[in-house]
């Protein structure tokens, strides 16, 4: 590298710069279409917690009436 002129190493910095700007872009539009936020996300969680409490609130009000019987 030391035979490199200053123009040629500028030249390569500023070429994997660009690449490396490009390939930035393309990972946030893959994140952008595969992963959801957590405001998306929410809703989901709460149906999914409801439902499993529910489930929970009845195998321990069946547990309750088989030992109080």
């Amino acid at each position: 590298m030391p035979d490199e002129s200053i123009e040629t190493q500028v030249a390569r910095i500023d070429e994997r710069t660009r690449r490396m700007a490009e390939d930035m872009c393309e990972l946030k539009e893959m994140l952008d279409e595969t992963y959801v936020t957590q405001d998306q996300f929410e809703p989901i969680r709460r149906v999914v917690y409801g439902l499993v409490g529910l489930a929970l609130t009845s195998v321990v009000v069946a547990v309750l009436a088989v030992v109080l019987k």
